[in-house]
């Protein structure tokens, strides 16, 4: 198993509280792939005010990016609420 991190900054000081994003990427070795069982996920985004502007825009990244590495087999149920509570999509 191969990692590797990265960090959206290079240079941090300790002088003031800021921030962090944190990438993490793990890869296998070539001929080690087996197939995987199916996935059952569930995602809830909270859409509330606190997530406005970069927060719910990388939430979106994310789940896209995580939409291309299901399999037909697999199940995703996706929820969102604030005050109130919506599924959007059912497995």
């Amino acid at each position: 198993m191969n990692l590797t991190t990265m960090l959206d900054y290079s240079l941090v000081t300790q002088a003031k509280e800021q921030e962090l994003k944190l990438l993490i990427r793990l890869k296998a070795p070539l001929g080690t792939a087996r197939k995987r069982k199916p996935l059952n996920l569930g995602v809830v985004i909270d859409r509330s005010g606190s997530m406005g502007g970069d927060k719910i825009e990388n939430v979106k990244r994310a789940l896209k990016t995580l939409i291309t590495h299901l399999g037909p087999d697999d199940y995703l149920t996706l929820v969102q609420f604030d005050d109130e509570v919506e599924v959007l999509l059912e497995p």
